[in-house]
């Protein structure tokens, strides 16, 4: 074990010490080796999850806008409408009121004639009467 010369351990020794201490070395290197490729391997597949996440995200939301844009359409389709059935009601307000002034002025008309045809009627009559007598 110890050299008789200068009483060091001998180089047998030392060299096995130096081999298993090297070995130990090597083992936590391919401890640490391992360690990141498996920290590589976790952080692909963690990017590869984030980016489909962000792709079905990107869909969704693309959907969603889609959705807002017909939504948006169907709106102003609707405004539209409300709009045409407010012009057609104003026309409608406008002919009934045509047609009540117009029936208002028949039915005064009316009512003026058959005065005059009730006057003239007894007109007759007294011409008539006064005829006979």
């Amino acid at each position: 074990m110890y050299s008789k010369r200068h009483n060091l351990p001998s180089e047998q020794d030392g060299t096995g010490d130096l081999d298993r201490r090297e070995s130990a070395l090597n083992a936590r290197v391919a401890q640490f080796e391992n360690i990141v490729r498996k920290t590589k391997l976790s952080t692909a597949e963690r990017l590869e999850s984030i980016a489909s996440d962000e792709a079905r995200l990107a869909a969704k939301w693309d959907e969603i806008q889609e959705a807002l844009d017909a939504l948006a359409a169907r709106e102003e389709d609707v405004r539209r409408r409300e709009e045409r059935v407010e012009e057609q009601l104003a026309k409608l307000s406008e002919r009934e009121e045509t047609f009540r002034r117009n029936s208002e002025t028949f039915q005064a008309r009316s009512d003026q004639i058959l005065r005059q045809i009730g006057q003239q009627r007894e007109e007759l009559r007294d011409l008539i009467r006064n005829i006979s007598k």
